[in-house]
Formats: C-alpha cells, sequence, structure tokens
C-alpha cells in the first residue's frame, strides 16, 4: 500500500479586511466600555440619592455653601468605644 499525500490548508487566512478589524476591537473592547458607562451612570445616581438624603446636593454644604471635609466625608455608623467583653472560646472553657 502506498501512502497518500494529503493536502495542508494553510491555517492563516491573511490580514483582516479594515471592516473585520474594526468588528473585532469592538466585539473585544465593547464590553469594557459598555461596563465603564454602566458603573459611572450608577455611581453618580447613588451619589446623588445619599446627598438628597443627607438633605443637600453633593458637594454643597449644610449652609449652601461648599462642603467641608467632614461633611464629604462617609458616616461610619460603628462605634469604637465599644468593646466585646466577652472572652476568646478558648478562654471560656
Amino acid at each position: 500500500m502506498e501512502a497518500t499525500a494529503i493536502p495542508l490548508q494553510p491555517l492563516h487566512l491573511g490580514a483582516l479586511h479594515p471592516v473585520e478589524a474594526l468588528a473585532m476591537a469592538v466585539l473585544a473592547l465593547g464590553p469594557f466600555v459598555i461596563l465603564a458607562v454602566v458603573v459611572t451612570i450608577v455611581s453618580r445616581r447613588d451619589r446623588r440619592a445619599d446627598a438628597a438624603a443627607r438633605g443637600g446636593a453633593p458637594g454643597k454644604g449644610a449652609d449652601g455653601g461648599q462642603a467641608t471635609r467632614e461633611e464629604l466625608a462617609p458616616r461610619d455608623d460603628t462605634s469604637s468605644t465599644t468593646t466585646d467583653t466577652a472572652a476568646p472560646h478558648s478562654v471560656q472553657q
């Protein structure tokens, strides 16, 4: 029996057409651009909602002037003065 040579096809078909290159870029980068836009819109909406809940516009102080650092700083509802008086589990035994 004689082995017959199977013709090989090239794996690379050449450079992409400019339209194909644009489509590839949109498919590769498009989801990240959309994600960045959505994150920006949602964070702006959340900041406005927080400012409205505090009773002022974002970046404005309580008296309507420029906000101070204390007014812009996030509020921490946990108190650092409270301590847990319970002993660790290994000590309680």
